[in-house]
């Protein structure tokens, strides 16, 4: 459906920019060959083409051997050629577009869950759309651990608390930018639950679900729908083990969103809502969202785009990339100030909890070191011959005899059952 979308609005001469965070890209691919093509955005954020080569080599080279045509060439290297040149440059666009992004809050204020920096990678990229040339912006979250067939009530105790932290460090960081009115955030599940536990405190898969929408411009506060009067096994909504019959459809909710999002002529609605026509209860962008003043609902053109890429020559190599970034944390990189990373963040660093688990690893390495090497030597005695071997080249560098002892320090001999033997020296 999203894929739909990106096609309507693609069509319609909007600049689509759609993203999956750290998924699949199903979700979001549409049929249109001139959509613009789905970015996976992994956990770490962009990265640059081949970033452990920092004399710019190999870069150029792979250009060179994926010309976009060449005699010969069949249609299987043309096409591959085409996509690896497009999808270096594609990347290359959005690894400064999230390099100069900012968080005016703070990374610190996002949860250090799943959600919690996928949602920050969605609030840094939002900070970027002038620069990527986008109208409208499309991001693809997934976040599991939903599934309780068990323990249902502790897991979803524990998942909620985390989806509620994520939602409100990026909502705040959104208003923080100004830009709450342009967001929606649709939360929903492929599959609703049974009413019905299980033997393991759990529930399993069923059918009806709910759905929650928020967003600057959205009338909140409401339940729409309506709740089942009868929840018992004789209910008409109930096909057993509390699987209910959905009230109202999937395409109900998300027929007000696509309005909201640009989508205004009837044949587009339908296009991207193939059942849309089965359904009577539909609910409308006014019913969802309050009035509004949008410059871009009926964009003509993908107007003047401003390069991701900085204008300074000499912050790139010879082959067109930033190489010295790969290997700055984007979290705790030098560059933070400029990102707008709160100074609090940079001082945080010196008590980062993971100096103290490195400490106490290197402590237990090194005693688990000392004690392997005792039970070594007390079965093979080879580092106490060492130590003896030690003890008399420092005793010959002094210029005293193998056979000779000075009067202040002497040898004991001692030979093991094994037949090994320690020259032990011994100062008086």
């Amino acid at each position: 459906m999203l894929g739909r979308l990106s096609d309507v609005l693609t069509s319609a001469k909007y600049s689509v920019n759609s993203f999956a965070l750290d998924t699949s890209t199903t979700a979001l691919e549409g049929e249109l060959l001139n959509s613009e093509k789905v970015s996976v955005v992994s956990k770490k954020g962009f990265q640059i083409f081949n970033p452990s080569a920092p004399d710019g080599i190999v870069t150029p080279l792979a250009t060179a051997l994926n010309q976009n045509e060449g005699v010969g060439s069949s249609l299987h290297s043309k096409t591959w050629s085409k996509a690896m040149h497009e999808g270096i440059q594609r990347n290359n666009k959005l690894y400064w577009a999230y390099k100069n992004s900012k968080l005016l809050n703070g990374w610190h204020k996002f949860p250090k869950t799943e959600i919690g920096r996928q949602l920050r990678m969605v609030a840094k990229m939002s900070d970027s759309t002038d620069c990527r040339g986008a109208d409208r912006d499309i991001f693809y979250i997934e976040t599991g651990s939903y599934d309780h067939h068990a323990n249902l009530m502790s897991g979803l105790d524990r998942e909620f608390g985390r989806l509620n932290e994520a939602l409100s460090a990026f909502v705040s960081e959104i208003k923080a930018k100004g830009k709450w009115d342009d967001y929606t955030i649709v939360v929903s599940s492929e599959f609703g639950r049974t009413l019905t536990p299980n033997s393991g405190k759990g529930t399993d898969h069923g059918w009806s679900g709910s759905s929650f929408i928020i967003g600057g411009q959205v009338k909140g506060g409401k339940i729409l729908g309506q709740y089942p009067t009868d929840l018992s096994s004789s209910s008409p909504l109930n096909v057993g083990r509390g699987r209910l019959i959905p009230t109202i459809p999937f395409e109900s909710m998300w027929n007000g969103i696509i309005q909201w999002f640009g989508v205004k002529d009837e044949k587009d609605l339908n296009v991207v809502l193939p059942n849309r026509k089965s359904f009577t209860n539909l609910y409308t962008e006014t019913e969802l969202y309050f009035d509004r003043q949008d410059t871009n609902i009926n964009c003509e053109g993908y107007g003047d785009i401003v390069s991701c890429i900085p204008a300074d020559p000499d912050s790139l190599t010879d082959d067109g990339w930033d190489h010295s970034y790969y290997f700055d944390d984007d979290d705790y990189g030098p560059s933070d100030q400029n990102k707008g990373v709160s100074v609090e963040h940079v001082d945080d660093k010196k008590s980062n909890p993971s100096i103290l688990v490195t400490v106490i690893m290197v402590t237990l390495c090194s005693f688990l070191l000392v004690v392997g090497a005792f039970i070594y030597d007390g079965r093979t005695g080879k580092i106490s011959k060492l130590h003896a071997s030690l003890a008399i080249w420092w005793c010959r560098a002094r210029e005293e005899k193998w056979t000779t002892v000075d009067e202040n320090v002497s040898f004991e001999v001692v030979e093991n059952k094994r037949g090994n033997i320690r020259i032990i020296p011994h100062v008086d």
